[in-house]
């Protein structure tokens, strides 16, 4: 089915108070191919509900409260640093354990689920080129949230 057959509610929020100068050094290529893959699968495998992207930055001062993020990806901007924190998350068919285990493995998802998993397998690479982190939470016949 396509897009226009589902019924499902698309939002993107942005969530902080982003800082005046708002320009931050990242590879916007790499960035947008993460954000692109990451949503066009949630979009594929979403027929009802939703799918949810939420963009936020934390400060730095901050990240004492916010447990194991200090391996996320740091941004500069001035004299201060941020965490970006980008979420996608959908109400979707969502992935089984072993999916989850093997998220990213262009060998592991080969013909299964209607592709071969490059998306996927460019998601974790360019995370990774990024110095940042993906973590995959789902459920099957639950949805699945990527941050």
């Amino acid at each position: 089915s396509t897009l226009i057959d589902q019924d499902v509610k698309i939002s993107i929020e942005f969530i902080e108070d982003w800082p005046e100068n708002n320009q931050f050094i990242i590879d916007h290529k790499m960035l947008d191919r993460i954000v692109l893959n990451l949503a066009t699968n949630a979009l594929k495998f979403t027929n009802r509900g939703f799918v949810k992207l939420i963009c936020s930055l934390i400060h730095s001062s901050t990240l004492n409260h916010f447990g194991d993020q200090d391996d996320d990806y740091i941004l500069m901007n001035g004299h201060n640093s941020y965490i970006l924190k980008i979420e996608i998350i959908d109400t979707g068919i969502g992935m089984s354990e072993t999916f989850q285990k093997h998220f990213g493995e262009l060998d592991f998802f080969s013909g299964q689920a209607g592709g071969f998993g490059l998306g996927t397998f460019i998601v974790c690479s360019y995370v990774k080129a990024l110095k940042g982190t993906l973590k995959v939470k789902s459920k099957l016949g639950e949805g699945s949230t990527m941050t």
